[in-house]
């Protein structure tokens, strides 16, 4: 778990494109029990960007 205001650093250690997803109703860590459908569509989407990637 990398604490949210560490986040910028994590973005630039990455070196390329990210995307951040960043739930506004529930605490840190907490967004896929509290509000897991939009967590699930966002993590659904970059999988299959992902894995069907060339």
């Amino acid at each position: 778990m990398v604490p949210f205001d560490q986040l910028e650093l994590l973005l630039n250690a990455v070196g390329g494109s990210a995307e951040v997803y960043v739930e506004d109703k529930a605490p840190h860590v907490k967004a896929f029990a509290q509000n897991n459908g939009p967590y699930r569509a966002k993590l659904q989407q970059f999988l299959n960007q992902t894995l069907n990637a060339d």
